[in-house]
């Protein structure tokens, strides 16, 4: 058999095709009599909840050995692979007829699991069966997954961990506590709990069928306990579902669809029309539940994909305009961890004076330098969507940030935890951001504070006193913060030689230096802090 180049197994073209039609079923090397006898011991019901294997484990073996030979770059394959791939497809094919000829999905359950091994795309079925059999097939499976009522069973040799993970996750959709579903079930059993292919390809063959699939998702709202296989949507933003989804008004839905966007979908394919749409779904979810909201915030900031996240959940805000809603999610330690309140005299541990770590505060335009902390990240894009889309939004979260910001700093100055750098949060650009507003609609105001600080830094003799010459890194991040405040705002020359004098003394202070960092030459923060206020002509 010839059949040059590389065959796509994410696809099945016209040459692979040709040689199928060819293939006679007396031909075929794997037996089918062996897949009929296990199929014979199972309903539908009994193949969704135990998943027996339906290949012989030295074809699914050969098929994995195949995948990997595809996936690192192999130009073409043996004809023995060939000849392996159009074995399977016919056996897929086959079963497609048995299914709809018999009426009964459990005939469908070898191309499940063979599509399941060998990667290959739902839209291949409708190339390798006939029409009318594939459209047959579409309606079955829409009026099984409709009426589909039952829970979900582990395999009978699954961990006793498992299991008990298992009944956490029911506990969790019945208490609508998205922690014990997606946490502690979902996300963290990934490695024990795979995926139940069988429902998950039925889905997908649903997902070809837009008007089905959302007629499905109506029919299995407020029953169906397996949200993790409900929105299927392998990573597309699907408008007409997603407007769908919005109409049906259940959360779980919303939540679940949102998640799979958010957890895997390429950043660089999602343009602005996308976030918009996906936003629209936050937009709703709040409206729905205002708890499950913020509690849907606090699950997808554990996922990688912060950027992404921080646009459609910053579209979103500016679109809900609602500022007692930006004060309750300043409110929650999960989102807003930076910032917890300190207490005098109580010292939170080593695993939060970690977090007191060497600022990161740089300009709002300087995003190579930026912190690469994931929520430092996220914050940024919040606040970069609400100065576009709402800016009064963006000035009032600038405010409440600053507020607390302050406090947690004067906490800490009263603490007895000891900062050994300048002090560094998520919300380093928004105190920068509130910096400029501060400056833009109030001077005088700004140099005042400027003024107070300095002074809190020059007037602390301590020298000789490790853990009041340390205290002194409070002030310096206000002084700091608000020098990449002044060149973002790029303020004219001004001629105040108090404040002149006091800067001069501050970077020229080799004492300090030698009492916070150990060294008797400017550190690289002063020079920063030299650079920024140059306009000040000191």
């Amino acid at each position: 058999m010839e059949i040059s180049g590389r065959i796509m197994l994410t696809n099945i073209n016209k040459e692979l095709l040709d040689e199928l039609k060819k293939l006679s079923e007396d031909n075929l090397i794997i037996d089918l009599d062996k897949i009929d006898q296990i199929l014979e011991n199972y309903d539908i019901i009994d193949l969704i909840n135990h998943l027996p294997e339906i290949l012989p484990i030295t074809i699914t073996n050969k098929i994995e050995e195949i995948n990997s030979e595809y996936e690192t770059g192999s130009d073409e394959f043996k004809k023995n692979d060939i000849d392996l791939i159009l074995n399977i497809l016919k056996i897929c094919e086959i079963y497609l007829k048995k299914t709809a000829f018999n009426e009964d999905l459990k005939f469908i359950y070898p191309v499940a699991i063979i599509f399941y091994h060998l990667q290959v795309k739902t839209e291949c079925l409708s190339i390798i069966t006939e029409y009318n059999t594939f459209s047959n097939i579409k309606k079955l499976i829409f009026e099984f997954l409709c009426n589909l009522k039952e829970t979900y069973e582990l395999p009978e040799d699954f961990p006793h961990i498992v299991k008990i993970s298992h009944e956490n996750y029911i506990k969790g959709i019945k208490n609508e506590d998205l922690k014990l579903v997606y946490e502690e079930y979902i996300d963290k059993n990934k490695g024990n709990f795979p995926e139940n292919v069988f429902i998950s390809f039925l889905v997908r063959i649903l997902l070809l069928e837009p008007d089905n699939y959302i007629y499905f998702l109506k029919s299995i709202k407020k029953h169906f306990i397996l949200i993790k296989y409900i929105c299927m949507i392998e990573n597309k933003v699907n408008n007409e579902i997603i407007e769908a989804i919005i109409r049906l008004e259940d959360k779980w839905i919303i939540i679940e669809y949102l998640r799979q966007i958010i957890k895997y979908t390429n950043k660089k394919n999602f343009g602005e029309s996308e976030i918009l749409l996906v936003s629209t779904m936050f937009e709703k979810l709040y409206s729905i539940d205002e708890i499950f909201f913020i509690n849907g915030i606090i699950l997808f900031l554990n996922y990688e994909n912060k950027v992404l996240f921080g646009k459609i959940i910053g579209r979103a805000l500016a679109n809900i305009n609602n500022e007692e809603l930006i004060g309750k999610l300043l409110d929650q330690r999960d989102i807003c961890i930076d910032l917890i309140e300190i207490y005098p005299n109580f010292n939170l541990g080593l695993d939060y004076e970690a977090k007191l770590n060497k600022s990161m505060l740089k300009s709002m335009n300087d995003h190579k330098k930026r912190n690469n902390q994931p929520n430092n990240i996220f914050w940024d894009i919040i606040l970069s969507s609400l100065i576009k889309f709402n800016e009064p939004l963006a000035s009032f979260l600038a405010e409440k940030v600053f507020i607390k910001w302050e406090n947690f700093l004067e906490n800490l100055w009263k603490s007895m935890l000891i900062p050994n750098d300048f002090i560094g949060t998520e919300f380093n650009n928004i105190i920068i951001y509130y910096f400029i507003l501060l400056l833009k609609k109030d001077e005088s105001s700004f140099l005042k504070l400027l003024n107070e600080k300095l002074d809190d830094i020059i007037n602390y003799k301590s020298y000789w006193i490790y853990y009041t010459s340390n205290k002194r890194f409070i002030p310096l991040t206000y002084v700091y913060a608000m020098s990449y405040s002044w060149i973002n705002v790029h303020k004219h020359v001004i001629h105040n030689k108090i404040l002149n004098d006091k800067l001069l003394f501050l970077l020229n202070d080799e004492c300090m230096f030698l009492s916070l960092f150990n060294q008797n030459h400017t550190p690289n923060e002063f020079l920063e802090i030299e650079k920024n206020f140059k306009s000040m002509n000191f």
